[in-house]
């Protein structure tokens, strides 16, 4: 019964949080172009996942650590710049 108490204010806090996240990304994203914007808001489950663990003392298996290590990976990946090719040499 105690448990039944907590859902509204979960409920709340959960609203509350959204709305931040909504009012940060509509500022913020304004600040970067369309591409960046869309591959950091990728790591949106990543920071879900890992404020949950750290906050909520949730349980992670490995495999989830090792997801959220290869996100992060992959959205550095991304940003960083292509390699220039090589012209081709022509006879």
């Amino acid at each position: 019964i105690a448990a039944a108490a907590l859902v509204p204010s979960a409920c709340a806090s959960a609203a509350e949080a959204a709305a931040l996240m909504a009012a940060f990304i509509t500022t913020h994203s304004l600040k970067v172009d369309a591409v960046s914007a869309a591959i950091i808001m990728s790591l949106e489950s990543v920071f879900a996942a890992v404020f949950g663990a750290l906050i909520l003392h949730e349980t992670m298996t490995g495999k989830e650590y090792l997801g959220c290590v290869l996100m992060l990976i992959a959205v550095v990946l991304a940003q960083l710049p292509a390699p220039k090719r090589k012209k081709a040499a022509s006879n």
